[in-house]
């Protein structure tokens, strides 16, 4: 069937409906996976689980073991343009990964940032506390290996498999920018709230192109790890203590400093391979169409509401 659909349609067409097809996949596991996540922690609630660890391993299964292969069935009629990026094309040293990692969290610092500030005014004009957030509270609660492990190593490769190495399989044909914005407009919109959206998005970008750059998920990998690690045992580790809370400020007003100059010399080589054909037009034929445009209100609508409670 991949075959026949590649045959008789045009690159345009091609494009638009393998969007919209993945679009389809992507809700179809955003819904299943919320459902029956919430399914699962008030089945464990009811037997009288409270463990946060517990709930955050049911919350994974339920994305990983019932969502997931929703948007596997439906990627499964799509053609793939390439294997999955595991083996390097280009070895980074650790110097390399060092500026790869410097600009990858600051841009998701400065978004986080640009976020943080909006959702204050936004919480502030709702009447709410401007220190409300389920995400931000829950990091708290989670005991170090629960946070490491579930927070931390697992999302860091079950994340970089689905969203940066299974959709280079079904997008790198149409070219590395589709296949960049398109992932991390995903990635974001998987997060299902506005704490997390921007930021990923930044990051996802971020570690996509990576992926272009060296032919492997494994750098995302690792930068995906560090960041997941910091939020999720360093930063909640140090709350209580000013002395390394001001340190750990210090140390990361540095990263992005060095960030940014990292970025000023680098983006003199950034550069994107546009795939032979794909024409004009993409960004139209990505949003508007059937599956992307369900997306987008399910995903929205997640968040909103999660805003909202």
């Amino acid at each position: 069937m991949p075959q026949h659909y590649e045959n008789h349609l045009s690159p345009r067409q091609d494009f638009a409906g393998t969007v919209s097809r993945l679009a389809l996949g992507f809700t179809g596991m955003l819904l299943v996976s919320y459902l029956g996540g919430s399914l699962l922690i008030e089945i464990a609630a009811a037997l009288g689980a409270q463990s946060l660890d517990l709930l955050v391993l049911l919350n994974d299964v339920a994305i990983y073991c019932l969502g997931l292969p929703v948007l596997l069935a439906v990627g499964r009629f799509l053609p793939n343009g390439a294997p999955l990026p595991l083996r390097p094309k280009r070895v980074l040293r650790p110097g390399s990964f060092v500026r790869f990692a410097c600009i990858g969290y600051t841009g998701m610092y400065l978004a986080n940032l640009a976020t943080i500030l909006v959702l204050t005014v936004v919480r502030l004009l709702l009447g709410r506390s401007p220190l409300d957030g389920a995400v931000s509270e829950m990091m708290g609660d989670l005991s170090p290996l629960g946070a490491f492990l579930l927070v931390a190593v697992l999302p860091a490769i079950l994340e970089e498999l689905v969203f940066r190495a299974y959709l280079y399989k079904k997008l790198i044909r149409f070219g590395e920018g589709p296949y960049i914005l398109l992932s991390a407009l995903f990635f974001a919109g998987y997060h299902a709230n506005f704490e997390q959206a921007l930021y990923a998005f930044v990051l996802g970008c971020w570690m996509a192109y990576m992926v272009c750059r060296t032919g492997t998920m494994v750098y995302g990998v690792l930068l995906h790890l560090l960041v997941n690690f910091y939020s999720a045992n360093v930063l909640s580790g140090v709350l209580d203590s000013v002395a390394a809370t001001a340190l750990l400020g210090w140390v990361t007003l540095a990263v992005v400093v060095l960030g940014i100059v990292f970025w000023v010399r680098m983006r003199r080589g950034f550069y994107l391979r546009r795939a032979p054909g794909a024409g004009e037009g993409l960004p139209a034929q990505a949003l508007f169409n059937v599956g992307m445009i369900l997306w987008l209100l399910v995903s929205l609508s997640l968040a909103v509401y999660t805003l909202l409670v």
